[in-house]
Formats: structure tokens, C-alpha cells, sequence
């Protein structure tokens, strides 16, 4: 019964009828690089034009993801394949675990009927859009990747909204996918391996965004860079648009799939982008087990009994026949139970772990996105994240026409304050955990949170110099603002900086002494530069450390390779690889630095090689000697260069990647990954990489999408603007009719009429 009041439920929602004048008003022009420019009357019939495009580009995507919410990878591809969630990669069974035990079709349609009617509109036009080209193109015409494959079906307004909460999960349940299915298992004795001193898997691997206000600009106006890194593969591909509703809304920028609003970008008065906040966005509760009864719980000095919830999850054997897989959930008054035993969170003895995530069912972010799209300064930008407290896991970096710059780290985050964090403090081993894995009590009902941190606890600052952000936390955004410490649950204060976040403080400081001022191109050289961090700062004191009579003799070429090297990641770079592998390893060697973290000085500690101290230094020649054979094993020399080592397989030809990897504290960051035949293959990294200024008219941006449009490797806009991204290069953005017209590749993308 319970299923037919859901389908009930959901068919009470305003539905987007597929009738073949669907398309009417609705206009789609391209210009290089295929990017789409849609121009409609209203909220409907613009994300019909969004969803049109997008399927054009990336059809068998929508459709793969359309499989991955429901619950029906392991029908489809089997148990056994591997499905990316957020940044880690698990089986298609964890996958459809996850979806199936933790999405709740009931909730998500009561809170869809709750958003404001523009969404709504926005999102049925989308579904509209999307299965308007599933009937123009046929069952084929998905695209090649997914030419007749059964799982290509029309998406209906259940996929969409799961998709929606899919986006706002991304660093809360989605990052605990195999948890989900751990705990399905039930109870197990704690591995002897597990540490709670290990992090957990998280979303957010890096992202850079600057805001330069007018005393920081060569025009007096507001500058913004966005530099998000985000996967390569997947559906977490951003997508470059233009939206246009005459007299309501003209933006620029891309949309993060499939949600059809622009969730970085520009308009005639403002730009603004994001990076992945510190700011934790779910918490675990940890559950006081009954004694012998690991099903029992306390909660305010009673006993609870576990709930158990058996969810059938349909896989296709190998034979090709189709079977049942039944999986296990267990649900507390605080949430489901999740269990990581491998990180010192496991189901055993008097503790079990139960999920609570504030972004869960949040549909706001739409709306949010919308009135973004919509502001005229950052003071509305500031209005706009404060009034839902919808954004769910990033900071926003914002700046202005009139020359005003913002960071603010505003969004739906649990309402857990210091005084909270502290009285609510676990067992010693949970307590231990990595910053933003928030764990506490599950015994008090006091310990339970029920509402969001209010705007006013979190950081907003507008400055008219520049505000930066590099994924560290709140507390340093400028090097001579002042730095706050709040609550625990916002990310960390007084702790040591990423170098991206000390390459881009220290970079801005170090112009603007000069007496020099940014513009959209010395924006983007910013960001392009390739300055590698580490080796600037650490590479002096490893070729002191290979001048010692104790250096191993086969270290000779790699300490002559750091010698000549550059000190940057640029494609023709010799070392810089070489030198990625030694500080991956080096880093993690206790007390490796001679001159600690000092907090009065956040940018300049800490620093230096403790070469001095034998035990360090013995550490150090092994960390070279390991990163030697690292290369060794991909068949490259110490000296080779980024253009030779650091490659990716584009249609059968192979793209040398500049840039730098996660630990090298070079803007520029691209993850990779080992692979023979090739050297280190990115996967990740930067994606959208746009400098946005403003003169008398409006916006002048430059930038590039750097694998392009389209997912298809079959489509002209696969990858096509990698090239142009290896060379440093960059483009007009073109945003006024003018421009528009003007481009080279100027078209209008027709849409067929079809009959009913």
C-alpha cells in the first residue's frame, strides 16, 4: 500500500506533458565549442531548451545516472562493476544499497511540493527536454555509448528529484555509500587494522576561487576566478550554458548536472563561483549499545530496539538471468546505522554509528541557484545564502560591477555550536576522528540536533581588496583580515594551510605590493602559472639533503634532476614528477619539517627540511629512493618531463596534462592516477576554469571547459578544448548579442517538430 501512496504522492506533482508544442518559444544557439545559449519565455519552457541541449551532449549519461538513483546497476551492468559515488569508486551493488535503503521517494515528493513553483517548472521543463529528444532521436540516439541498450528509457519526475538529492548529498551520505552496505551485514568484531586516526572517505577534492575587489583590480571593478576541480568522467561533468529569460534573467556559466540552473557563473552585474567548504554536513550519533544485545540501544537512560528494513536490490547474474539480492538495513531514532570498521567506526561491542544529514531532501538549492543567477551585487548574493541556507557543501567567492569582493561560507550545515561540540564529545576513539567527520552522543536526545547552524555563526566578509579560498577552512581568506575562530562543525581554525591555499595568499600579497592589480588574463595566469608550491619551498633543502657523504649513490640522477628543475609543472617541466612522488611520501614523516606551524604566521609555516636530525634525514633518502622506482615501475626516468609522464588517452591518442597533484600545492591541480603505457593519467581536477571581470557594459570573461561539452567520445565537444587548455590558452566568453553573433561558430540548434 505504502508504494501506491508514494506513485499517488508523486502523481499529484505538476507533470511536463511530452505534446510536440513543448518547444514552442523556446530558442537554442551554439557557439565554440558547442556551448548552448537558451532563450525562453518562462522557468518551464527554459529548462526544456536545458534539457534538450544537455541530452544532445550527453544523453547515455542522463540516462546512466537516471539507472544509478533507482537503485538498478547491478540489473543492468551486475553486482560486480564499479560505480563512482562522489569521489570513491564502489561496486554497482553498494550503489544501489545506498539508493534503495536511504532515498525516500514519500519524503522527497512532500518537499518538492514545498519549492518555490519556478523550480519546479525549471525541473519538469528539464524532464521535458530531455525525453522530447529521446523521441526525436529515437532509441538510438541517446548516443553511442548507449546505442540500444535497455536501461535508456524517458526520465520521469521521481529520477529527477532523486538526481536533485543525489547533488546535495555529495559530501554527506553519498561519501558513506559502503557503510550502508557494511552495516547490512550486521554486527562485526572491529578489524585490528582500524584507526580512527584514518579519514573517512569524503567529497571534495579541491577547488580555487579568488574575488578582487576595486582596490585590487586595474579597473576599479570586481574581478572573480573560478577554478573548480571536479571528476573528468561521470555525471559530475559541469556544463557550459547561457540562460536567457528576457526581462528576468540573462547568466552565464555551467550548471553542475542534472540540476538546470547555473551554479557557477556570471550576469551583467556579478560573478560568482564556489569551493568545497570544510563545513561538515552530516554527523554520525554514536549509539550506546545494550550489554549482549547489539540491537538494543540507550537513548535517555530507556532501551530502543533497532528497526530493521529488508530492501531488494534486483542483479543480473552472469548467465544473463535476473535474481534478487536481499540487503539489511537498520534504522535508530537517530537515523540508519552505518558502519566503517576499516576506520575505527565499526558495528561492534557497545558502539554503532547512525547517520544524520542536513541536506538530505533538500530541494532549496535550486532556488538558491536561481536567485544567484539573478542578483544585481554581492550584497544580494549574500541575501539569497542566507535566506534558505540551501548550499550544500561549498563556500561561495563572489564580486561585483560597483567593486565589492565576498566570501561567505553560508549553507545548510547541522545546528551544532561549540558548547554543543564539547558536551556532546564520543568515546575517545570516535572524538579522534579527522576534522568534518562529526560524531557525538547518541545516548541524550539533547545530543541530537534538529536544526541548521544559523547564518550569523557562519563566516561572511566583504572586503573591497580580495578574498581566496583554496579549501581550507573559513578562518584564513585574506592575509591581513582578521581570522575568527568558530564552531567545530565549520572545518578547522589555527591549523596548518594547504599550499594551494599559501601559493595563492602569498602570490596576491606579493602583486599587489608590487604595485600591480589584476585583470580577467592575469586572473587566469594566476591560476595557469603552474607554480609548484613544494618545490619552492622544500626543493633548496632536498638538494642540501643530496649534498650529504651519506647520500646513496643511485640517487646521483634524481638529486641532479631537482637540481635543474624548474620549480614549476609546466608541460616541459624536468623533476616535477620526481619530486610529486618524493613529498607524497616525505610528507607523512613525523616532525619532516624544521620549522613547525606557528599560528601568528600561517603562510610561512611551517617550512624547511629537518635535514639536521638523523632519524629525518634517513627517512628523506628512503622517500626518494621509493619515489625513484614509483617511476621506474611506469617505465620514466627521475628527469622526464610533465608533457611525457602525465598524459591521458583521448580517442586512441595520448594529451600530455599540465599541473600539479593534490600534495604539490600547485592552482593548477589535476589528480592522477598510475597507469602502464601511459605514466599518470588525470582523472580530475580542473574542469571550468573562467576569469570573470566587468567594465561599463557588463561582464568581460575569458576562460574553457577543459574536457568539453560532451561525454560522448563520438561528439566533436569530447575533449576538444583540452589542446587549448595544454597551451595555457583561454577564450572570450561570449555573452552579449554582439558577441554572440560574432562568433565563429555561431549556429542555431534546431528542434524538430514531432506528432503526438
Amino acid at each position: 500500500m505504502k508504494k501506491y501512496a508514494v506513485l499517488l504522492l508523486l502523481a499529484a506533482l505538476p507533470m511536463a506533458p511530452a505534446g510536440a508544442s513543448e518547444h514552442k518559444g523556446v530558442e537554442i544557439e551554439r557557439t565554440s565549442y558547442g556551448v548552448p545559449h537558451v532563450t525562453a519565455p518562462d522557468y518551464r519552457k527554459l529548462g526544456f531548451g536545458i534539457g534538450y541541449a544537455y541530452a544532445s551532449d550527453n544523453g547515455c549519461l542522463l540516462a546512466e545516472q537516471i539507472v544509478t538513483v533507482n537503485g538498478e546497476r547491478s540489473l543492468y551492468f551486475g553486482k560486480d562493476g564499479v560505480a563512482l559515488v562522489g569521489v570513491d569508486s564502489f561496486s554497482n551493488l553498494t550503489s544501489d544499497i545506498f539508493h534503495r535503503t536511504y532515498m525516500d521517494d514519500r519524503a522527497l515528493a512532500t518537499a518538492w511540493r514545498k519549492a518555490t513553483p519556478r523550480s519546479r517548472q525549471l525541473l519538469q521543463g528539464f524532464m521535458s527536454g530531455y525525453n522530447y529528444h529521446l523521441r526525436v532521436a529515437g532509441a538510438d540516439g541517446a548516443g553511442a555509448a548507449c546505442k540500444g541498450a535497455p536501461w535508456v528509457r524517458p526520465m520521469a519526475m521521481r529520477d529527477l528529484y532523486r538526481m536533485v538529492e543525489a547533488t546535495s548529498l555529495l559530501a554527506g551520505g553519498a561519501t558513506l555509500s559502503g557503510a550502508f552496505a557494511e552495516a547490512g551485514q550486521g554486527p562485526a568484531p572491529m578489524p585490528q587494522s582500524a584507526s580512527a586516526s584514518v579519514v573517512l572517505p569524503q567529497f571534495g577534492l579541491g577547488s580555487n576561487g579568488m574575488a578582487f575587489g576595486a582596490e585590487a583590480t586595474d579597473n576599479k571593478r570586481g574581478l572573480v576566478v573560478a577554478n573548480p576541480h571536479f571528476p573528468w568522467n561521470g555525471i559530475n561533468r559541469f556544463y557550459q550554458l547561457h540562460v536567457t529569460i528576457p526581462g528576468k534573467l540573462d547568466t552565464m556559466g555551467v550548471m553542475l548536472p542534472p540540476i538546470p540552473a547555473v551554479a557557477i557563473g556570471f550576469n551583467r552585474d556579478v560573478a560568482w563561483t564556489h569551493t568545497v567548504s570544510t563545513a561538515a554536513r552530516f554527523t554520525l550519533a554514536e549509539l550506546d549499545l545494550a550489554p549482549n544485545d547489539p540491537f538494543s540501544y540507550r537513548l535517555d537512560g530507556r532501551r530502543h530496539r533497532l528497526e530493521q528494513r529488508d530492501v531488494a536490490i534486483p542483479v543480473r547474474n552472469p548467465d544473463g538471468t535476473v535474481g534478487r539480492d536481499i540487503h539489511k538495513s537498520w534504522w535508530s531514532r537517530l537515523g540508519p546505522v552505518v558502519a566503517a570498521g576499516e576506520y575505527g567506526l565499526g558495528w561492534s561491542g557497545r558502539h554503532a554509528y547512525a547517520l544524520s544529514d542536513a541536506n538530505r531532501h533538500n530541494v532549496d538549492l535550486v532556488e538558491t541557484w536561481l536567485r544567484l543567477a539573478e542578483s544585481g551585487s554581492v550584497e544580494a548574493i549574500d541575501t539569497a545564502l542566507r535566506d534558505r541556507l540551501a548550499i550544500p557543501w561549498v563556500n561561495t567567492i563572489a564580486a561585483d560591477r560597483a567593486g565589492d569582493a565576498l566570501y561567505a561560507d553560508i549553507g545548510r550545515v547541522p545546528g551544532i555550536d561549540a558548547d554543543m561540540s564539547a558536551r556532546c564529545a564520543p568515546s575517545t576513539a570516535a572524538a579522534a576522528l579527522a576534522p568534518r567527520i562529526h560524531v557525538l552522543r547518541g545516548d541524550l536526545s539533547s545530543c541530537r540536533w534538529s536544526a541548521f547552524l544559523p547564518a550569523s555563526a557562519m563566516r561572511a566578509e566583504r572586503r573591497r581588496d580580495y578574498v581566496s579560498n583554496s579549501n581550507d577552512s573559513y578562518w584564513l581568506i585574506n592575509a591581513q583580515a582578521a581570522r575568527p575562530k568558530l564552531a567545530p562543525i565549520l572545518g578547522p581554525a589555527a591549523t596548518g594551510q594547504r599550499f594551494r591555499t599559501r601559493e595563492a595568499l602569498q602570490t596576491i600579497e606579493r602583486t599587489l605590493r608590487a604595485g600591480d592589480r589584476y585583470s580577467p588574463e592575469r586572473g587566469l595566469d594566476l591560476i595557469l602559472s603552474n607554480r609548484n608550491y613544494s618545490g619552492i619551498l622544500l626543493a633548496d633543502d632536498a638538494i642540501a639533503l643530496c649534498g650529504l657523504a651519506e647520500r646513496p649513490e643511485r640517487l646521483a640522477a634524481a638529486c641532479e634532476t631537482i637540481v635543474k628543475w624548474d620549480r614549476h609543472s609546466n608541460l616541459d617541466s624536468r623533476g616535477a614528477l620526481l619530486f610529486r612522488e618524493f613529498w607524497n611520501r616525505a610528507r607523512l614523516i613525523p616532525d619532516v619539517y624544521s620549522v613547525p606551524f606557528d599560528e601568528r604566521d600561517p603562510l610561512a609555516t611551517p617550512r624547511g627540511l629537518a635535514i639536521g636530525n638523523a632519524q629525518t634525514r634517513a627517512a628523506l633518502f628512503v622517500a626518494l629512493g621509493d619515489a625513484v622506482d614509483a617511476l621506474a615501475k611506469l617505465g620514466l626516468k627521475p628527469d622526464v618531463t610533465i608533457a611525457e609522464g602525465q598524459r591521458i588517452m583521448i580517442n586512441g591518442a595520448l594529451k600530455p596534462v599540465s599541473g600539479g597533484d593534490w600534495y604539490d600545492g600547485v592552482l593548477n591541480l589535476n589528480l592522477t592516477r598510475p597507469v602502464d603505457g601511459i605514466g599518470f593519467e588525470p582523472f580530475d581536477g580542473g574542469s571550468y576554469i573562467a576569469s570573470i571581470g566587468f567594465d561599463d557594459a557588463g561582464p568581460v570573461a575569458e576562460g574553457l571547459l577543459v574536457y568539453g561539452q560532451s561525454s560522448d567520445p563520438a561528439s566533436p565537444y569530447y575533449f576538444d578544448q583540452l589542446d587549448l587548455y595544454a597551451a595555457k590558452g583561454r577564450y572570450r566568453l561570449p555573452f552579449r548579442r554582439a558577441e554572440i553573433e560574432a562568433d565563429p561558430r555561431f549556429e542555431r540548434q534546431a528542434i524538430p517538430d514531432i506528432k503526438d
